[in-house]
């Protein structure tokens, strides 16, 4: 496997885990806050798709070489 094989699978699988709602942060925010609440929304679950899309978009334009 060369790098850019293993970059398109390891950086979308890591934005995807890091930006699951509820898991270190809850846009738009519950009642438990912002930060680490473990709980999420339908909302929540649509900001936090849009902003991966959004940093994902980010990334293959300014980084094009590595992917």
């Amino acid at each position: 496997m060369n790098k850019k094989e293993l970059t398109n699978i390891l950086i979308p699988t890591l934005l995807f885990i890091l930006l699951s709602p509820g898991l270190f942060l809850t846009l738009p925010p519950t009642s438990k806050g912002v930060w680490m609440s473990r709980e999420t929304s339908i909302h929540a679950i649509f900001l936090h798709s849009l902003v991966f899309a959004f940093i994902y978009f980010l990334l293959r334009k300014f980084f094009a070489e590595y992917y």
